[in-house]
């Protein structure tokens, strides 16, 4: 979480430590650590993309304007100018996802938060 950013200098701690229950909140997820990097090659982690199906997503919500399986592009509004192009197959009020395929990786759903990023229909 970012308030590891906080917690990191004598100047900006006691930002978080002045309210105890987020500063022991911040602990337990500090204390699950970072896990054990494994060095692969990029052949390899697309070979372990292309090896996996994306995860059930939760049921679309069509009260956003759009539909399910609707080609949309996605893209941030402050720092990104590239958008990413792809089939719409979850709208909520916190996150879109957008399914995408490529050869090299097969089927992969790409998730962005809703703020911080628009979408826009392809095609209207």
């Amino acid at each position: 979480h970012s308030l590891w950013f906080l917690k990191a200098t004598p100047v900006t701690a006691p930002l978080v430590d002045a309210y105890p229950a987020v500063a022991a909140w911040l602990q337990r997820v500090l204390d699950f650590g970072q896990g054990t990097p494994i060095e692969i090659t990029a052949e390899q982690a697309l070979a372990i993309a292309k090896g996996v199906e994306p995860v059930a997503l939760p049921e679309f919500d069509s009260a956003f304007g759009f539909s399910k399986g609707q080609r949309v592009t996605v893209a941030a509004t402050d720092y990104g100018v590239d958008p990413v192009a792809g089939e719409l197959v979850h709208i909520g009020a916190e996150e879109l996802v957008v399914r995408r395929e490529d050869p090299r990786t097969g089927v992969v759903h790409v998730h962005f938060p809703r703020i911080g990023f628009r979408i826009e229909a392809v095609g209207q």
